[in-house]
């Protein structure tokens, strides 16, 4: 198989694979829910590009934490479906990863949305 071939083949499967995770996990769908309006107010609002950047980057970080903390967990699952400490730690780990990135998120969405009266924009 050629490289430009398997380069392909990995954004294929990179694809199915967040298509898997907004399928399987509610959490994902809400990420989405939220990202999606988001990132149209920017345009409303009129950010400006460094603004845009950092929403987006909010947005990504996210979805990315959410993406790894379903990969955790799925892979705990499947070395031990009963209850193991160690694997409990490490999903509760995981999913306190998408929770500071959600939190920060937000608060830089709070910041950003509400200077310049924004708000009273929309």
């Amino acid at each position: 198989m050629s490289h430009s071939r398997a380069f392909l083949k990995s954004f294929v499967f990179a694809y199915f694979g967040i298509l898997q995770v907004l399928a399987t996990q509610r959490n994902m769908v809400v990420h989405c829910v939220i990202a999606i309006p988001t990132l149209l107010a920017t345009q409303l609002l009129g950010f400006n590009i460094i603004e845009n950047v950092v929403v987006l980057f909010c947005v990504a970080l996210v979805l990315a934490c959410e993406l790894i903390n379903t990969s955790i967990e799925n892979l705990g699952d499947l070395l031990s479906p009963e209850y193991h400490p160690a694997i409990r730690r490490s999903k509760d780990a995981a999913a306190g990863m998408v929770l500071v990135s959600a939190i920060a998120s937000a608060a830089i969405g709070v910041i950003l949305f509400t200077t310049q009266g924004r708000l009273e924009r929309l």
